[in-house]
């Protein structure tokens, strides 16, 4: 495969490499969270089929570097009603299996069928150490969560497993910043000792101002980064921080990971950001999000689409950097291109000049 780059030519290989595949079970959720992407769909969305996962498991089967398979997605994987039968395939073909949950469907039962299954790792959303922040954020209470996690653990030990173990993901916003630091050791409590914080990325215009990272932060903002890290040193509790301001480098998680996303019914898209239809508000600025798609799994091999000319090309420049940053562009408030991904000024369809993601920021475990 030749890519005409500028005046040179390069050669690129395609190789069936994929190292983790993001199975969207459901695109539905048990909570109404205020600051999710789901609040800005025009649609319901729904399950991912039999015949689809089925299809999906058994093209894995040929992916020689495939090490890893995630439930999650935009929904709840716990919804879906043959997760059971998923999980226990994925595990029969060796792979480890890890779930994004919310944990409010981890009923008794499903909390010894993880154990038994031998589910590597489940990772819980915990948006806040208040009952009262968190139910803002997810609508939820969160005593729910920590008793599931609590039976969670009682399981595991009456099992005498170590396994799954539990990670925590937490979105951090100027309403909740100062409640990590009583987070983090709470977390102990249920045998947690890995958060992942990410920033949060506005769908809704009420939010703007509670985005808690800035262009050129001040002091105060880069004290509470460093306090941070103290405290997951002094607890022991390892915390993945984002970043907190806008910095040169770039880097695609999925696409430095290999890793690829199958939507619940079956369209394969390359990140989390272009899974659906949505709206985003980058530094305050409406950006309107198309799902983008490089084939479906019910009409294609995975294999066929990860080699296509053009996800590879898509990949390829990501890797390379080869798009603008809008963010800190000085024609960003004059510019006609930014308000969508679908073209930039440097000829990229689809466009990930504006991703937060690429920049650190906003973070997918």
């Amino acid at each position: 495969m030749i890519l005409q780059f500028k005046d040179y030519q390069i050669v690129l290989d395609p190789q069936p490499d994929i190292k983790e595949i993001y199975l969207e079970l459901a695109s539905l959720c048990n909570l109404n969270c205020r600051q999710y992407y789901r609040n800005s769909w025009s649609y319901s969305g729904g399950f991912i089929e039999k015949k689809t996962w089925e299809k999906v498991l058994e093209e894995a089967k040929t992916l020689p570097l495939l090490n890893r398979i995630v439930l999650g997605g935009i929904g709840e994987p716990l919804l879906h009603p043959e997760i059971k039968e998923i999980i226990a395939k994925i595990k029969k073909m060796g792979l480890k299996i890890s779930i994004t949950t919310n944990g409010f469907l981890l009923s008794k039962e499903m909390a010894q069928d993880f154990v038994t299954l031998g589910v590597d790792e489940i990772i819980v959303s915990v948006d806040g150490f208040l009952p009262e922040t968190f139910a803002e954020n997810r609508g939820a209470d969160i005593g729910n969560l920590w008793s599931n996690l609590k039976q969670l653990n009682l399981i595991k030990q009456q099992n005498k497993s170590s396994h799954p173990e539990i990670l925590a993901e937490m979105v951090v916003n100027k309403r909740n910043s100062q409640e990590i630091f009583k987070l983090i050791p709470r977390l102990l409590e249920y045998n947690i000792k890995v958060l992942y914080v990410s920033q949060l990325m506005p769908v809704v215009r009420e939010k703007i101002e509670d985005i808690f990272y800035q262009k050129y932060p001040d002091e105060k903002l880069l004290e509470w980064r460093t306090l941070t890290a103290r405290a997951s040193m002094y607890s022991g509790v390892k915390v993945l921080l984002p970043e907190m301001r806008l910095n040169t480098h770039r880097s695609c998680r999925f696409v430095e990971g290999k890793k690829v996303v199958v939507r619940f019914d079956g369209e394969v898209s390359p990140c989390y950001r272009f899974l659906h239809d949505s709206r985003e508000y980058v530094f305050g600025r409406e950006k309107e999000i198309r799902a983008v798609s490089f084939g479906n799994v019910n009409k294609e091999s995975l294999a066929g689409i990860w080699t296509k000319e053009a996800f590879v090309k898509f990949r390829f420049l990501e890797h390379m950097n080869h798009y603008p940053s809008c963010p800190d562009c000085e024609w960003v408030d004059g510019c006609d291109m930014v308000w969508n991904i679908e073209e930039d000024c440097w000829g990229n369809k689809p466009s990930c000049a504006d991703c937060l993601w690429a920049r650190g920021l906003i973070f997918c475990p």
